[in-house]
């Protein structure tokens, strides 16, 4: 489930993802600022807030979430954002939805947010319910949201009042507290699903955004301090294989 949302959902955005990529690299060379996207909608190269009429999306929106919002997700600073229709695939019943994605230096999505409304709503719910191999709840977001507690990911899917709301990043890391404790681990993603849950938890304050209810502040305090005690624990070249051994006789090992 890992990169639901920017990898799957974020290609079929097509144009307009690849859009805010080109933008990236068109600010720093003195280009226009804005650039279009997929569906009407336009990327915004000063990092504000996505825009709702350009996106076109109906009720069902995500362009209520600012970029002040989101920034306390990220350590690096957010650069651009977008706003395109939902992927056709996930409103063959009608429904309507819109796709948000807010751009760091090299990722053009770096978190992603898919809200789907009406008919379509329940259907994607379930379906990503059935998607997961260890469906866990996630308290404090929405009705009702889940996260996959069995592969190391960090997206989390809720529900309230007829409208769901996914939100993804492309890469756990680019979150505070998250690249210590995977850099402790070995460089992996075995950063222990305790972590993972307070990953889905902070993730999951900007569907609260996306609801108009709930906590919308995310909380980083456990996974920094988790971090800088990995940090303190681990070797400065890593962890020490368990058979390591330490001869006494003076000879190699």
């Amino acid at each position: 489930m890992t990169n639901q949302i920017s990898s799957s959902r974020v290609a079929v955005a097509g144009i307009g993802i690849v859009s805010a990529a080109v933008m990236l690299s068109g600010c720093s060379s003195g280009g226009s600022g804005r650039v279009a996207a997929a569906g009407g909608a336009t990327a915004n190269s000063t990092a504000g807030t996505p825009s709702a009429a350009a996106a076109g999306a109906g009720t069902a929106t995500c362009t209520q979430v600012t970029t002040a919002q989101v920034q306390p997700l990220l350590v690096a600073k957010i650069t651009a954002s977008a706003a395109v229709p939902a992927p056709a695939s996930d409103l063959s019943l009608g429904g309507t939805g819109q796709l948000c994605t807010f751009a760091v230096a090299g990722s053009a999505s770096a978190i992603s947010i898919l809200v789907i409304g009406g008919a379509d709503a329940d259907p994607y719910y379930q379906s990503q319910i059935q998607s997961l191999a260890q469906a866990t709840a996630v308290p404090g977001v929405g009705d009702k949201a889940i996260r996959d507690a069995s592969d190391s990911s960090s997206a989390v899917t809720a529900e309230q009042n007829g409208m769901v709301c996914t939100v993804d990043t492309s890469s756990a890391d680019q979150l505070p507290g998250v690249n210590a404790l995977m850099k402790a681990a070995g460089d992996t993603s075995d950063i222990g699903d305790t972590n993972w849950s307070k990953v889905a938890a902070a993730l999951g304050t900007l569907c609260n955004v996306v609801y108009g209810s709930g906590n919308t502040t995310p909380d980083f305090s456990g996974l920094t301090a988790a971090a800088s005690a990995a940090s303190t624990a681990s070797p400065a070249g890593g962890s020490l294989p368990t058979n390591f051994s330490v001869p006494t006789d003076g000879s190699t090992p």
